[in-house]
């Protein structure tokens, strides 16, 4: 009931909008605001580069999170399991704006000079992960973002 709630809520705070730019907002991807007479505004592209950032998220984060989960209380010595556990609980409390903007500013630059060159060269001539992560390597990357986004 709780998700039928926001759901409704959402449609109805988008009503208006929905209205005055139709349901092309969410299949456009132009997005020209100051265009005349009518603006163009469409939602395509970040709603694309959000779910893709995700996705790529997840695929790196959870079998990291799932090795962490198994390792602390199993596999790490006893002199260890507590460093680790309080480090994580403290990583935990950090907003994630915070990891954001460390990684857009710090980790971002490192990344595009040196991990992401290696990754567009390895991923090149497959498929759908070559179109992913084809470009030049920069600190504005969908690798970046996925890399510094906390899933």
């Amino acid at each position: 009931m709780i998700l039928g709630g926001i759901i409704a809520s959402l449609i109805v705070g988008a009503w208006p909008a929905i209205l005055a730019f139709g349901v092309d907002f969410l299949t456009t991807q132009r997005w020209a605001p100051s265009l005349e007479p009518q603006p163009i505004l469409g939602a395509l592209g970040p709603i694309y580069g959000t779910l893709l950032t995700s996705i790529i998220a997840m695929l790196i984060a959870v079998p990291v999170g799932i090795g962490i989960a198994v390792f602390s209380p199993n596999c790490a010595p006893m002199w260890l399991r507590r460093p680790v556990g309080t480090a994580i609980e403290l990583l935990a409390g950090i907003p994630s704006i915070i990891y954001g903007m460390w990684g857009f500013f710090v980790l971002g630059p490192v990344l595009a000079n040196t991990v992401e060159p290696f990754i567009v060269d390895l991923f090149d001539g497959i498929p759908i992960l070559g179109t992913i992560f084809a470009g030049p390597a920069t600190n504005l990357s969908l690798f970046n973002a996925s890399l510094c986004s906390r899933s």
